[in-house]
């Protein structure tokens, strides 16, 4: 009996992934870089334009670059900073209110933000 399309799709697969480590991390980044080219294609076939005035759409190129940035560290590379908190925090002593209104007002500096606040869950627990 001959083998279907998937069972050989299959088998090929299981024989790659036999190869070990090296083959899984050569199988991780082509697939990366293979979607991180459609993300290229699709923002500029969409002829996405970044937020600064003027700016032309993005040409294949600048595009991919711009989805590996946003790939590799989405923060730091890819420029991104994210939108500030403004929301209603209800469980927030004097102290921490008097804080949080000055750093959403942005009395303390332009877009000042507490990256790593230390925050015990013991109250969690009763």
């Amino acid at each position: 009996m001959k083998p279907t399309f998937h069972q050989r799709v299959r088998y090929r697969f299981d024989n790659f992934m036999a190869r070990g480590t090296s083959a899984m991390i050569g199988m991780l980044f082509v697939c990366t870089l293979v979607i991180i080219s459609i993300a290229g294609a699709v923002l500029s076939a969409a002829h996405f334009v970044q937020e600064v005035e003027g700016a032309a759409p993005l040409s294949f190129g600048e595009a991919t670059w711009l989805s590996l940035m946003r790939t590799l560290d989405a923060g730091t590379m890819g420029g991104d900073t994210g939108t500030a908190e403004t929301g209603a925090l209800t469980r927030l002593t004097a102290e921490e209110r008097a804080l949080y209104d000055q750093l959403v007002r942005n009395e303390l500096g332009h877009q000042i933000r507490l990256e790593q606040e230390k925050i015990g869950f013991e109250w969690l627990v009763e």
